[in-house]
């Protein structure tokens, strides 16, 4: 993760940007640009927060982000969101301790909750994104 955003950004990128705490939105500096990409998070503590992938023109100065049509995360509570949208939820949703997984294709963005495939993938993304995090 790089950048970080919001209007009440308190977001703090600390561990060699390895870690994210505070309440905020953090965009990474790199764009999924391969075939395939991986990346995961574990989660420290309990909250509001939610993952997943963004546009550059994603307002990131509002959370949760899921909210407009340049976001796709998963939030807190196990749910999907784009465009403001439900998209779906989890069978799981993910608790304090454990590692959340994330695939994503150019075609599907897949979660995985501790190594275990969740079965249940975001579609119709589009354009260059870049794995994003929020908490608040």
């Amino acid at each position: 993760m790089g950048e970080k955003y919001g209007d009440r950004n308190d977001v703090v990128i600390v561990k060699s940007g390895k870690r994210i705490c505070g309440t905020g939105s953090a965009l990474s500096n790199a764009p999924i640009a391969q075939d395939k990409a991986y990346f995961e998070i574990k989660l420290q503590s309990t909250g509001v927060w939610g993952v997943g992938l963004a546009t550059k023109l994603c307002d990131m100065s509002t959370v949760p982000l899921g909210n407009n049509k340049d976001s796709w995360v998963i939030r807190h509570d196990g749910v999907l969101y784009h465009n403001n949208e439900e998209k779906g939820k989890l069978p799981e949703v993910p608790q304090e301790g454990d590692i959340l997984g994330l695939t994503y294709d150019h075609v599907e963005l897949n979660f995985f909750l501790n190594g275990k495939p969740l079965n249940n993938p975001l579609m119709g993304i589009k354009g260059t994104v870049f794995p994003v995090f929020y908490g608040q």
